[in-house]
């Protein structure tokens, strides 16, 4: 199967001829380009997943709530391909010391005032007759320790939860940072591993700027793996940052 991470860049004035409503057609060319089986999304407003659904529905099933208090604000759903898998069951929880109470965030540490989420269903899959547990999330951007007891609390999760395991996301740190190191020997006593090691640059913010920060993790084989180019097609970019796909084997 595969699986893709894209942030999507939420809709913000300031990115000129790179506001959302301009990048709609690249958005949906390299996902009908990659054909993705199972897609991690970030960054997505209302009116982005209101819009995915529209275009995506006869394929996908779209699932997740937003992140703040009313389940509104900003998105990290998902995208299951409907001919391959079941939904069994799905669960958003909050990434903080109390993950069931909607808006809620790690008061006590180094985040920022943005609250953060996963979004996490189990699969089963039709052609293998196995569950898979998939989350998807976009840990802080501000503060390390907080993106540790962040990734730490999605390993705790999926490990609770039988089947084969799944996590993508935007992660906002690079792979020799001390979080991903951190998460990778806590993640490796159950076999996930990074399945984008090795990539190249996943953030370029509409410019040159550089960074791995976009991750597909699982305890699944790797056949294949790399980032979609974004070459800008009259100076508009499909967004600020590089997809990731990952081609997995059961």
């Amino acid at each position: 199967m595969r699986v893709m991470s894209f942030n999507l860049r939420v809709p913000c004035d300031s990115d000129g001829v790179n506001h959302f409503d301009n990048r709609k057609d690249r958005i949906l060319e390299v996902l009908r380009q990659e054909k993705p089986d199972l897609i991690g999304f970030q960054e997505v407003r209302l009116e982005g997943k209101e819009w995915l659904w529209k275009e995506l529905c006869d394929e996908y099933i779209i699932l997740g709530c937003g992140r703040s208090e009313t389940y509104g604000r900003e998105y990290g759903p998902v995208a299951v391909r409907r001919e391959l898998f079941e939904i069994v069951q799905l669960e958003t929880f909050w990434l903080s010391d109390t993950p069931d109470i909607p808006g809620s965030r790690y008061e006590n540490l180094d985040q920022s005032s943005c609250v953060r989420i996963a979004t996490a269903v189990t699969l089963w899959h039709r052609e293998s007759q196995k569950l898979i547990r998939f989350a998807n999330t976009h840990t802080d951007h501000a503060g390390k320790e907080a993106r540790k007891k962040e990734l730490n609390q999605i390993l705790e999760y999926l490990d609770a939860h039988p089947g084969y395991k799944i996590i993508t996301g935007d992660m906002n740190a690079r792979p020799e940072s001390e979080e991903i190191q951190a998460f990778l020997v806590g993640a490796a006593k159950y076999n996930v591993k990074d399945c984008t090691a090795g990539l190249g640059d996943t953030f370029h913010g509409f410019a040159d700027r550089d960074g791995k920060i976009d991750y597909v993790f699982s305890d699944m084989d790797v056949l294949n793996r790399y980032v979609v180019p974004d070459t800008p097609v009259d100076g508009v970019y499909y967004s600020d940052h590089r997809a990731v796909c990952v081609d997995l084997e059961i």
